[in-house]
C-alpha cells in the first residue's frame, strides 16, 4: 500500500504550490498524471531523495487566472 503525503501551500499569483512526499514510483506516477493532464508548471518539478526510500517533490502548478480562464 502506497503512502503519499501532500502538503498544500495554497495559491499565490496564479501558482498553486504542493510539497509531495512518498516512494519514488508513486511520485513518478503523480508526475505522469500531471503531464497526461497537460499541467503547466512554473518551474520544472525535480524528484529529490530524502532518506531510506523516501522522496519529495515541489509542484508549482500554474492555475487559470484572468479573463477566459487561460493560464498567463
Amino acid at each position: 500500500m502506497a503512502i503519499v503525503q501532500i502538503c498544500d501551500f495554497g495559491e499565490k499569483d496564479g501558482i498553486k504550490m504542493y510539497r509531495v512526499h512518498g516512494e519514488k514510483i508513486d511520485l513518478e506516477k503523480i508526475l505522469q498524471a500531471c503531464h497526461d493532464e497537460d499541467a503547466k508548471f512554473d518551474e520544472a518539478p525535480v524528484l529529490e531523495h530524502v532518506r531510506k526510500g523516501l522522496w519529495t517533490i515541489l509542484l508549482k502548478i500554474k492555475v487559470p487566472v484572468g479573463v477566459g480562464g487561460e493560464v498567463e
